[in-house]
């Protein structure tokens, strides 16, 4: 039922957004669809679970992201940075970084988050998830040829990845193509 809500929110968001004229209307609509968006990116971090960005599952790093994950959860955004901080920069692994870049976004922090990206992509070049979220960046920064590069680089490296997909949903839809949204967001059975 989410994702069919979502998708349906999106597209009448979008179809709003093509007919208006009235700049004011529609930078006020605009913003309600990255508040979509947003929306979108938290069902996105809750289906995917404790570092989401599963680039680099396993390994001793785990405790600190899923303990991170835990506190988010609960709303103490401030103790899970904390413990994802209480590891030196040096000694963090791909992992802690992707999930320390989602929490980031979550707090609207972009530009960090796209540094800490950035150094999952360098730990982890295969990382589909990670070029999911610099896709979403992109969207959000009214970039939508680079969002839709970075989208299909994810689809391509991980087709199967549901933040990828939906990274390419919501670079179609900032291009306007609701056609193209609507078939990266459906999943072959």
């Amino acid at each position: 039922f989410g994702e069919k809500r979502l998708a349906a929110v999106a597209k009448a968001q979008m179809e709003k957004l093509r007919t208006v004229r009235d700049p004011a209307e529609r930078q006020r609509l605009m913003q309600e669809h990255m508040a979509s968006m947003m929306a979108g990116m938290t069902t996105m971090h809750s289906m995917m679970g404790p570092g989401g960005m599963n680039c680099c599952a396993g390994g001793s790093d785990e405790a600190p992201v899923r303990e991170a994950d835990a506190l988010a959860r609960r709303g103490l955004i401030a103790n899970a940075f904390a413990r994802l901080d209480a590891v030196p920069i040096e000694a963090r692994s791909a992992h802690q970084l992707a999930f320390r870049a989602e929490l980031l976004l979550l707090v609207g922090r972009v530009d960090e988050a796209r540094a800490e990206i950035e150094r999952v992509l360098a730990a982890s070049s295969g990382a589909s998830d990670a070029r999911a979220l610099l896709a979403i960046i992109a969207v959000v920064r009214n970039e939508a040829a680079e969002a839709l590069l970075l989208a299909r680089e994810a689809v391509e490296v991980d087709p199967g990845a549901a933040a990828a997909r939906i990274a390419l949903s919501y670079a179609e839809q900032a291009r306007f193509d609701l056609p193209g949204a609507l078939a990266s967001a459906t999943f072959p059975a």
